[in-house]
């Protein structure tokens, strides 16, 4: 209670001769005393035109600043528990600014974002990995591929997984990783919708051989992906999906 509170106080108390018979009543009396007082038109306009200010125009971000390398893998991580989050591969080797918020990861090259993440919590070692950031780098190093620690996201789209086994049954079982990567190249330059688009076309027209074919489809000006039918698949390739594993 501040001075001028008790001071107001006792002035009422002792010009109005009052007493209190309970802690509620006196309680009820400050109370009635604070809300006359703040009703005061001077109060009033001091707290209306005077003092309060208008908004920002732009929203003030909370977050915390960490300088954080990119790692030859395209990923970064600023915490103990060494969630990794990608970035775009032109950026390998360099020690950029990433501001974390408690719920977005935002990594910045010359005040331009250039990559944004969910930020991750949970056990140890998690991973949010763009296929856009790593795919040119891995297609460059397609044996690492299957090595990969985070090869999953290779495999995120149960379309993708169809069209690599459809793939490697067209080559005789030959592994073809490397040209499937070249494949998923095309995600950078038109996006992963139109790229599996494509891909589901050519799942339902049998062209499998070539990154070429696939351009070719998505280049193709008659290219209509709502000509494209659903492709049924059986519950067992789902499930292996969900579980994160590969279909055979």
């Amino acid at each position: 209670m501040n001075n001028y509170l008790k001071r107001k106080i006792r002035e009422k108390v002792h010009l109005n001769s009052l007493s209190f018979s309970t802690l509620e009543s006196f309680k009820i009396f400050v109370w009635d005393l604070c809300r006359n007082l703040n009703q005061r038109p001077e109060v009033v306009k001091r707290f209306t035109e005077e003092i309060l200010r208008p908004l920002p125009d732009k929203i003030f971000e909370s977050y915390r600043l960490h300088m954080v390398k990119v790692s030859k893998y395209s990923t970064f991580c600023f915490d103990n528990n060494g969630h990794k989050y990608s970035a775009p591969t032109d950026y390998v080797g360099l020690t950029l600014e990433a501001r974390v918020s408690p719920y977005e990861v935002k990594l910045f090259f010359q005040g331009e974002v250039i990559a944004a993440h969910q930020r991750l919590y949970g056990k140890e070692d998690m991973a949010s990995i763009k296929i856009e950031h790593i795919i040119n780098a891995l297609s460059k190093k397609p044996g690492v591929a299957s090595s990969w620690k985070h090869k999953n996201i290779l495999f995120q789209n149960p379309i993708w997984n169809e069209f690599y086994k459809k793939l490697t049954e067209q080559a005789n079982g030959r592994d073809m990783i490397k040209e499937y990567l070249k494949c998923l190249e095309l995600i950078c330059e038109h996006g992963q919708d139109t790229v599996t688009l494509a891909m589901e076309l050519a799942i339902q027209e049998k062209i499998f051989s070539s990154r070429k074919n696939l351009e070719g489809i998505i280049t193709n000006t008659s290219f209509d992906p709502l000509t494209i039918k659903p492709h049924h698949r059986n519950l067992i390739e789902y499930d292996k999906f969900l579980t994160g594993g590969i279909a055979q």
